[in-house]
């Protein structure tokens, strides 16, 4: 067994350790599903409603977006770790004639900046979270 501990610091036990260290956690890929599913539902209400939203429909997706904004910023790093390491084990080749490993370098520096706009959205999202969460409706137009 292996104990692997996210970003968020919640700690994943694997039965297999991951290759190359870019094996995602299971909790990852978990909070990953939980959080499009959690969208997906949120997203069907706003349009259901021509986008007038409930304050729940509001919370809901903030916390969503938070979850999917960490979880796929993680992913792209453990896919650009495993790409990275992809012509370490496979003889490539380019059906455009260009060099391989050069376009791979390429897709990789892709994946890196991904990343780091996903890195760079979570505060924002999450600070989004936050506020929505102190609003409430007012009672018999009383604040």
């Amino acid at each position: 067994m292996i104990h692997l501990v996210s970003p968020d610091r919640e700690e994943t036990t694997h039965d297999r350790p991951p290759r190359d260290g870019a094996t995602p956690a299971a909790a990852v890929i978990d909070r990953l599903a939980q959080a499009s599913d959690e969208i997906r539902v949120v997203a069907g209400n706003l349009l259901w409603m021509h986008d007038i939203a409930d304050h729940n429909d509001l919370y809901r997706a903030g916390g969503a977006l938070r979850a999917l904004t960490g979880a796929v910023e993680e992913i792209l790093g453990h896919l650009a770790l495993a790409a990275g390491h992809y012509s370490r084990h496979n003889q490539l080749r380019d059906d455009s004639g260009a060099n391989p490993v050069d376009r791979l370098s390429e897709a990789v520096g892709q994946l890196l900046l991904a990343q780091a706009h996903y890195r760079n959205a979570y505060p924002a999202v999450s600070a989004y979270h936050s506020a929505i969460s102190h609003i409430g409706l007012a009672s018999n137009g009383q604040p």
